[in-house]
């Protein structure tokens, strides 16, 4: 049997990075199952341990991202700096009693679990407060499971300064215990492989087999919603440049801020509107509200989270280009994503980025705000070039299908 462990579309979160990944390869398998006995889903519940999903489970996961991927969300809005709500006294506390006689559960060598002999099981979410691994150590030794486990990035571990310092930790013990338990690695970027190959020869562990799997980027063939009116449509009706990202310290939207601010300085004509989609990420209060207080970029630059899929594909289809600055990906999808609707994209020449945007794209240092401005203002003002780019893009690009990449994980899963 393959089991295919779900970790983040469980919670119905938003199809960004991981979870987008996460949600196409379920699609797939979804599929597959179809047609095959061989394929279920599971979860990790702290105060069960892994469970098997139910078809209304099953159900529910499919119904709720198709009305995201197909409809407008309508909860569409500027991110603002209110923080989220937290559980109730009671909720926490009933969920730690819980948690706890699982672990006592553990301790006494009492666990359940769905899987059976030689079964194969793939995760390709992340949670790194969960200690599913650790479980499956033990699982492991009861029933020999042929463990695969998809690594994104290990950011957390070799640029530490742009990720929560709590995460740090929790982040490395999550890669010390799935190191202990993989028979197979999954990486989206040679440069991702590079990474974690050199960090399971320094912490000593061994090094399993990795295979690297490009992810997919066919957002374009999703389906609109014929009524589909965005909210934003006054403010975009003129030429706008474009970043979808998380926006957190490590995705670099400052430097754009302050490429922006040196190209109103050059009074560069016509000079387009910067749109910045995504939620809102760690240590972003200060620069959204220097964004929301700067009366010289009022409604020039923009930022926007909630967006549906059908309003991303508005978004880069009118975009004049994309940009990315970020300090360091494990792959960078939006890029990939840009370049499959015909997109140029200006990105960082740091780490996967160069191995996803080729010779298709440009690449600036992602420390120097003068040569953001300097490569912006030369697109804007040398339309010519930037036609050839997208034509060349529109002639040579050839996206990844989702489902070819979760084809080409199964292939190497499967029986």
């Amino acid at each position: 049997m393959i089991w295919l462990h779900l970790s983040n579309i469980v919670q119905l979160v938003q199809l960004t990075g991981i979870p987008r990944t996460e949600y196409e390869i379920f699609t797939f398998f979804s599929e597959k199952k179809e047609i095959s006995n061989i394929i279920k889903f599971c979860t990790y519940d702290p105060k069960q341990g892994f469970v098997e999903l139910t078809q209304d489970q099953i159900f529910e996961i499919k119904n709720y991202y198709q009305s995201k991927v197909i409809e407008n969300s309508n909860t569409n809005k500027l991110i603002s700096t209110t923080p989220k709500g937290t559980f109730s006294i009671v909720k926490r506390l009933c969920s730690s009693i819980s948690k706890r006689l699982h672990t006592l559960q553990i301790f006494l060598n009492r666990i359940k679990y769905p899987f059976k002999k030689n079964d194969i099981y793939i995760s390709t979410g992340l949670n790194i407060k969960s200690k599913a691994f650790r479980e499956l150590k033990i699982i492991k030794q009861q029933v020999s499971l042929n463990i695969n486990i998809f690594c994104y990035d290990i950011i957390p571990l070799t640029h530490p300064s742009l990720v929560k310092e709590e995460n740090q930790t929790l982040f490395y013990n999550y890669m010390q215990s799935s190191a202990q338990v993989a028979d197979r690695f999954f990486c989206n970027s040679y440069y991702v492989k590079k990474q974690l190959v050199n960090f399971l020869r320094i912490q000593d562990l061994h090094v399993p087999s990795i295979e690297v799997v490009p992810l997919g980027c066919q957002l374009i063939n999703k389906i609109q919603s014929k009524n589909f009116i965005s909210q934003w449509k006054d403010l975009i009706e003129q030429p706008f440049m474009l970043y979808v990202s998380t926006i957190e310290i490590r995705k670099n939207h400052q430097i754009l801020y302050q490429a922006y601010l040196e190209l109103m300085k050059r009074n560069i004509p016509n000079l387009p509107k910067l749109i910045f989609i995504g939620r809102k990420g760690w240590m972003v209060d200060s620069f959204l509200s220097q964004l929301d207080n700067d009366i010289d970029i009022k409604n020039k630059i923009l930022a926007i989270e909630n967006v549906s899929d059908s309003e991303l594909i508005y978004f880069y289809k009118n975009s004049i280009f994309t940009l990315f600055p970020s300090f360091v990906e494990g792959y960078g999808l939006p890029v990939a994503e840009s370049l499959a609707f015909g997109k140029y994209c200006l990105a960082a020449n740091t780490s996967s980025l160069p191995e996803v945007g080729k010779n298709f794209i440009d690449y600036v240092d992602p420390n120097d705000a003068k040569a953001w401005a300097d490569k912006i203002e030369y697109l804007l003002t040398n339309p010519e070039y930037l036609v050839s780019k997208e034509n060349f893009i529109k002639s040579n690009y050839n996206p990844i299908l989702w489902a070819d990449a979760a084809q080409n994980i199964f292939s190497k899963i499967s029986y």
